[in-house]
């Protein structure tokens, strides 16, 4: 009974998701800022910068951002912010990952039912662990995302807790 008590206090699996974290160091982008500025890791980081103002936009159609992890990180959803102006870019744009350093890509989320300018969320199956996570536009979005966040679930211990309260 205690047990089940204290399941009742456990908060719920979104609240544990935290952003994994990124440095420009980390982001490439398939080419430069359009028109032609700056460079691919300038343009990629425009994604992750924390400033909603600011998009990568890139010279072709069919684009990317790549992002390489120092430690492989499983998933559990992603968080995007489109680009203003031109927010139905951001659907069908996909999260892609990969376990062998960019020779193939396992597709894991399609981005759809953008039509506002605000946050959105996506919950994921949790995902195996991938050192290089890809932002793809295969259509004509131009990887316009103004920002985007990849989510891991923290450990929730809190039923540890009540247990070794108990048991002490």
């Amino acid at each position: 009974d205690r047990i089940y008590a204290a399941l009742s206090g456990l908060v719920p699996v979104s609240t544990l998701l935290r952003e994994v974290p990124i440095e420009p160091s980390m982001v490439d982008a398939s080419t430069p800022l359009w028109p032609g500025t700056g460079t691919t890791a300038q343009n990629g980081w425009r994604a992750f910068d924390g400033d909603l103002d600011t998009a990568p936009d890139t010279l072709a159609a069919v684009s990317w951002i790549d992002v390489r992890l120092p430690d492989a990180a499983v998933l559990d959803g992603l968080r995007i912010h489109p680009r203003a102006n031109n927010v139905a870019r951001a659907n069908g744009t996909i999260l892609q990952g990969s376990t062998d350093d960019g020779a193939t890509w396992v597709d894991l989320h399609t981005i759809g039912g953008v039509n506002d300018l605000r946050w959105y969320e996506f919950p994921m199956t949790r995902t195996p662990a991938y050192q290089r996570l890809r932002i793809y536009d295969g259509h004509d979005g131009r990887a316009n995302l103004a920002e985007v966040e990849f989510l891991r679930r923290i450990n929730d211990t809190t039923l540890l807790a009540v247990l070794v309260d108990e048991a002490r």
